[in-house]
């Protein structure tokens, strides 16, 4: 079986660190295992989503050099399949429409309460001509276990697993339902992500067993600023406009990536190259990768000393130019 691994931006803002190390870790995966990396853009919020911040993503993977394999998957073309999944699960008693109304769920918000629908087991008295919204029907006696690749074996309790959303009221689906749905369409062999995701792969995995698909699990450690908390938007310099702006040249940005979290034994300096042929899952720590902004400024030094001057102010030529009247990531093709 091809190794198939994908990264799946919300097409929100610009691609930061956390997003381009996830992006670089199924990349580097993929590539050992002779498999495909894949893009897909979860644009399905509407609301939130901009053409701006596509291009910024793409072009942000193709200045690191992550080059993606097939078509760019849009999740918004999919919905007609993620709608057919939902009506499915219900007909099977996998999944059950919901009427209550908002008055009644702030009921269990204010009282941080779990949510408990009335309706899950109402389905034969279901009111004509009334707003509802599709919620998975979780298992309550038994047990959900994830081997993961990075995390080991986790287990949950079903009664834990609420009775999400898959369609909203609106119609539109959840990225619970759609995420899971594009995934098992698009052959992802590998789901390599952040491991504030792991509650939502036991969620899933209703849907996942549904569609009798078993994909491997790898939840990676999150990064933590240098108060040791979770790495943020809000966070300077975050996004690789920034980095690009500042001067910083892809190697090292990747080099740097590669290091949070990942090891190979003593050894600091990586090409891209040497990379895609030794990288490893089973070398990705579980604790919080630190940022460390010395450490990437002597990465940035390393190779910079490394390029020919006349390589130094082609580059520094070429980055002002596109950075002089609109940001290289943000300009059509």
């Amino acid at each position: 079986m091809t190794v198939i691994t994908r990264f799946a931006p919300s097409p929100t803002g610009p691609l930061h660190l956390g997003g381009a190390r996830t992006a670089l870790f199924n990349y580097l995966y993929a590539k050992k295992n002779n498999g495909k990396f894949r893009l897909r853009i979860e644009d399905t919020d509407k609301s939130r989503n901009n053409e701006e911040s596509i291009r910024i993503i793409t072009k942000s993977l193709e200045w690191l050099g992550l080059q993606i394999d097939d078509d760019v998957i849009y999740q918004s073309n999919n919905k007609a399949e993620h709608l057919q999944i939902a009506e499915s699960l219900v007909a099977k008693g996998l999944a059950y429409k919901c009427f209550h109304d908002k008055e009644y769920i702030e009921q269990f918000n204010n009282s941080k309460k779990k949510f408990h629908s009335e309706w899950r087991e109402k389905q034969d008295k279901i009111p004509s001509n009334k707003d509802f919204c599709i919620r998975i029907k979780s298992p309550i006696n038994n047990q959900h276990i994830i081997k993961d690749k990075i995390q080991g074996e986790v287990k949950v309790k079903a009664n834990e697993i609420d009775d999400y959303i898959i369609i909203r009221s609106n119609g539109t689906p959840t990225f619970l339902l759609s995420s899971a749905v594009d995934d098992f369409n698009m052959k992802i062999t590998d789901i390599i992500r952040g491991n504030d995701h792991l509650t939502n792969s036991f969620r899933q995995k209703i849907i996942f067993d549904f569609l009798s698909y078993k994909p491997n699990f790898a939840h990676i450690s999150l990064i933590h600023n240098k108060d040791n908390q979770k790495m943020s938007k809000r966070d300077n310099s975050t996004s690789l406009i920034d980095y690009k702006i500042k001067g910083y040249i892809p190697e090292a940005i990747i080099n740097y990536l590669a290091r949070l979290g990942w090891s190979y034994g003593d050894q600091e300096i990586f090409t891209i190259d040497f990379l895609r042929k030794n990288f490893d899952l089973n070398n990705l720590g579980k604790s919080p990768a630190k940022y460390d902004e010395k450490k990437l400024n002597f990465l940035n030094n390393f190779y910079i000393k490394k390029m020919k001057n006349e390589d130094i102010l082609s580059y520094l030529k070429d980055n002002n130019e596109r950075l002089k009247n609109i940001d290289f990531f943000n300009q059509k093709d």
